[in-house]
């Protein structure tokens, strides 16, 4: 710390000028009015000794209460922001188990349907002779497809539909 050490030379210089002022008030000076005057000067060094102390330590105390209050700010705003990182975290994890849960249940509806399909198409065919079942079949299997692919399309689009609300309420 040079300045501990500036300060510390400053107040020896200051403490040897008062001693030779001391001297000055034993009978070396014969005048005592001049013996006042050198006492009035003891005084204001010392005053001004104090005053200039005071100060430096007032103004270090400040410097550090301000650091303190940065320090507190930056605290705040560091959690502020952790708090809101973890909000959004929890909110795309909430949207994206949403997502995988509408996705299971689209896939869990095609697979049931296309059952559904099969086990219908199977009694058709057993009902109908042999040249409807050969009809029968290209023509359902054609359907089951273009229904499967239009559900598909759906559901994408249901999920983009709700991604784009999702982003718009952010």
């Amino acid at each position: 710390m040079p300045m501990d050490n500036y300060l510390d030379m400053a107040n020896e210089f200051a403490i040897c000028i008062l001693i030779y002022h001391l001297m000055c008030l034993t009978d070396f000076v014969l005048d005592p009015p001049t013996r006042f005057k050198i006492g009035y000067s003891i005084i204001a060094l010392v005053c001004l000794l104090l005053v200039c102390n005071l100060g430096l330590i007032f103004k270090a105390s400040i410097a550090k209460s301000v650091r303190r209050y940065q320090l507190k700010q930056e605290k705040a705003e560091n959690i502020k922001y952790f708090l809101n990182q973890q909000r959004i975290n929890a909110y795309r994890e909430k949207v994206r188990l949403q997502n995988l849960e509408e996705e299971r249940a689209a896939a869990l509806a095609l697979e049931e349907e296309k059952k559904a399909e099969d086990s219908d198409s199977e009694d058709d065919s057993e009902d109908d002779n042999e040249d409807s079942e050969e009809e029968s079949e290209e023509e359902s299997e054609s359907d089951v497809s273009d229904r499967a692919e239009e559900r598909k399309a759906a559901a994408l689009d249901r999920q983009e539909e709700r991604k784009a609300a999702a982003l718009a309420r952010n």
